[in-house]
């Protein structure tokens, strides 16, 4: 396995086109994983994408609360909401959603948010100031 990081344009024109390369593998966004694509197809070479998706999550009033709160508690802030899977949104049936809502909130507030270099924190900082200029709209929206 090997991983390059990097501008992706500039590397994936030098890479994507050699001999040695028979795959490319890409996660990140869709405009950028369109170009590398493009560019494995035209040169054969088979490629996997992972792309700005979406993870929805459905709570019906028969769910586990207290499982599915507790996975998704750990879900939603790895890699301090950071990773592709991560859950975007939650779908949860009437009847659940306060004690949901209420539950999820105290959990959240129960994360040691620090340093990432402390072994005690539980959610390290975001990746940079882009990210954090994006969440603080997404929390000025809601």
């Amino acid at each position: 396995v090997n991983l390059v990081n990097g501008r992706s344009t500039e590397i994936s024109r030098y890479l994507i086109p050699s001999p040695i390369i028979r795959k490319i593998s890409f996660t990140g966004s869709t405009p950028v994983g369109k170009e590398l694509a493009a560019l494995a197809g035209l040169h054969m070479k088979r490629a996997t994408m992972e792309l700005g998706g979406h993870a929805p999550v459905i709570i019906a009033k028969d769910a586990d609360l207290d499982h599915a709160l507790s996975s998704l508690v750990q879900f939603k802030f790895r890699n301090a909401g950071q990773a592709c899977i991560s859950p975007t949104r939650f779908l949860v049936q009437d009847e659940l959603a306060d004690s949901f809502a209420e539950r999820f909130g105290a959990a959240a507030k129960k994360i040691k948010v620090g340093s990432g270099l402390d072994p005690a924190t539980e959610m390290g900082p975001l990746i940079n100031e882009k990210r954090v200029n994006a969440i603080d709209e997404l929390v000025r929206d809601a």
